[in-house]
């Protein structure tokens, strides 16, 4: 092919060069019959006019077409069909969206491959949750599911942040330079040595992806090593908070039934109502019209303690098993009007 595309250049040329000479030879006849003066060849030109674009096009075409004439049929055949297989490559990348060079065959190995969303993202210097890089989630996002409906990225398990953040150094092999990939592997390997503080592993994590994409920005080794022991102290803080109100919630839930308190442990009547004879609240708070015994409660709130038969005030302390004085106020059981126990011993 190579030679018969030599050949009709050749042919086309030695067609130039043949009227180069011709017109050479032309020039001179007429130089020697008008004396030679090179400003009336000029003349002659500029009366004449210059060949316009297409024109020099067509001659061109008409020159291509007679060297083509000249080849034999068989080398005709052969450039006509080389013309054809260009035109139809230069059609189809321009037309087909997706051409076999564009297509990449992968392994059941290779299957979970990037989706375009996370590329596009980390492309763009956007963050993304590491959730995104885990097996279930790149799942759906290939299956087109909305990320909004993922796990929130402090919840990941242990399993699943070391799978995506593999994944995550993979990605950075492909739109970071090595020094980054480096940098990002060490980090990798210092969040591995410190999964028994697993919760700050993934705050530090987040922190520090999501510094990197937003500002672009890596701590230094001294910077990483002081931010790690901060982070680490304030979620030790926040866990010893949570455990407290762990404590005091499991406390609250406890059985909340009235059980007869001692003289002995006096200071746990703080609680424990007078007048219905439940824990939970005072009795100047105290709303029951039946005592937990399920008789009619005695005595009310009117500012101190007093029967509701009588009006007569009756002795706190009393009640509480620790008045020992003799005074004007009534020592009966508030709860049910007994002299002969106070209102820790009723029952």
């Amino acid at each position: 092919m190579s030679t018969m595309f030599n050949s009709v250049s050749s042919q086309s040329s030695a067609t130039v060069n043949r009227a180069d000479v011709n017109s050479s030879r032309g020039a001179a006849g007429r130089n020697a019959v008008g004396g030679g003066n090179d400003s009336d060849a000029a003349s002659k030109r500029s009366l004449v006019g210059t060949k316009t674009p297409s024109q020099n096009r067509i001659e061109t075409l008409i020159e291509l077409l007679q060297n083509y004439n000249k080849l034999s049929p068989s080398d005709q055949a052969s450039l006509a069909e080389a013309i054809k297989a260009d035109e139809a490559s230069t059609r189809s990348k321009s037309t087909l969206t997706f051409c076999d060079e564009d297509i990449k065959y992968v392994t059941l190995d290779t299957f979970y491959d990037f989706p375009r969303v996370v590329l596009d993202l980390a492309k763009s210097k956007t963050y993304f949750p590491l959730t995104f890089l885990t097996y279930p989630g790149i799942k759906k996002l290939h299956a087109g599911e909305d990320p909004s409906t993922f796990a929130l990225e402090n919840t990941i398990d242990q399993i699943d942040f070391y799978q995506a953040s593999s994944k995550f150094i993979d990605l950075m092999s492909i739109i970071a330079c090595p020094s980054i990939v480096e940098w990002f592997k060490t980090h990798h390997e210092f969040c591995q040595s410190h999964m028994s503080r697993f919760r700050v592993v993934v705050a530090f994590d987040i922190e520090t992806r999501r510094r990197f994409f937003n500002s672009q920005t890596l701590l230094s080794e001294e910077a990483y090593q002081k931010r790690w022991r901060a982070l680490d102290a304030d979620i030790f803080h926040k866990e010893l908070s949570e455990r407290i109100d762990e404590v005091k919630a499991a406390m609250d839930k406890t059985d909340h039934r009235f059980h007869p308190y001692s003289k002995s442990q006096p200071g746990n009547t703080h609680s424990f109502c007078l007048i219905c004879g439940r824990t939970g609240h005072k009795a100047s708070e105290c709303t029951d019209a039946y005592t937990v015994k399920e008789g009619a409660v005695v005595c009310e709130w009117n500012g101190t303690l007093v029967l509701k038969s009588t009006s007569k005030v009756v002795c706190i302390l009393f009640n509480k098993g620790k008045c020992g004085g003799e005074h004007d106020r009534v020592h009966v059981c508030s709860i049910c009007g007994s002299q002969g126990h106070d209102a820790t011993s009723c029952c």
